[in-house]
């Protein structure tokens, strides 16, 4: 006897069941802002409305965050890690190209029966996870997707907040973490998708920034700025 192999069944709509979120625990007020720029509290507060931004600590990663918000967010859904389906995780900061971010907070989670996948898309990154959850749903290879989009720029470094002292880039910072987290030029290069040439360029302007001559000298910086 043949064996028909049939397609999922999905649904007609796809709605969203339980939002979650999570801010770094490490507060910096527009007084520390305004250490380096030529503004005041006043000033920011009347045109922008903010009052204070938040930067992650060193312990406070991308895939912490995102297992924090997403625990939230299925709480408050009723939905177990073990009923997801999917994780999908829109981010352009995780340091490792694999495994995925995704793939580590679907572990973290428990969710054992989930597909886990990134997607980097920037600002756009959770209108299209949005999109591919919804299809996924409604298509029928899924019944819960968790969605998620983490970033962390980088925590600045103590400099960066002080008057006269050297102020890094994003960029700058994030090779700085990964020369203290043992990367070679080679490994850097690879995971940020730029030449050998570049990061050694990079790491020039760095060290004449800084006065870090040795790599040791570097991963001290990151030390003491708490960029690791």
């Amino acid at each position: 006897m043949s064996k028909t192999i049939q397609s999922p069944a999905g649904v007609e709509h796809a709605r969203i069941l339980g939002v979650g979120g999570y801010r770094p625990s490490r507060v910096i007020t527009n007084e520390q802002i305004c250490q380096v720029i030529d503004s005041t509290d006043e000033w920011i507060r009347t045109r922008t409305g903010i009052e204070e931004r938040r930067w992650a600590t060193a312990e406070e990663t991308v895939g912490v965050m995102s297992v924090a918000a997403a625990g939230k967010a299925l709480a408050a859904a009723g939905v177990e890690a073990e009923q997801l389906g999917c994780v999908i995780i829109s981010t352009v900061t995780h340091l490792a190209q694999t495994p995925s971010l995704a793939a580590d907070v679907a572990n973290q989670l428990g969710a054992v029966n989930a597909a886990a996948f990134d997607i980097s898309a920037a600002c756009a990154g959770f209108c299209h996870g949005l999109a591919l959850a919804q299809d996924m749903i409604r298509g029928g290879s899924a019944e819960y997707v968790a969605l998620l989009a983490a970033a962390d720029a980088g925590t600045p470094p103590a400099s960066a907040i002080t008057p006269g002292g050297p102020s890094l880039s994003a960029r700058e910072r994030e090779l700085v973490t990964l020369v203290a987290r043992g990367r070679t030029n080679a490994q850097i290069a690879a995971e940020l998708f730029i030449s050998v040439r570049t990061v050694g360029s990079h790491l020039d302007r760095i060290r004449d920034k800084t006065g870090c001559r040795r790599r040791a000298d570097l991963t001290r910086l990151a030390l003491e700025t708490r960029l690791v």
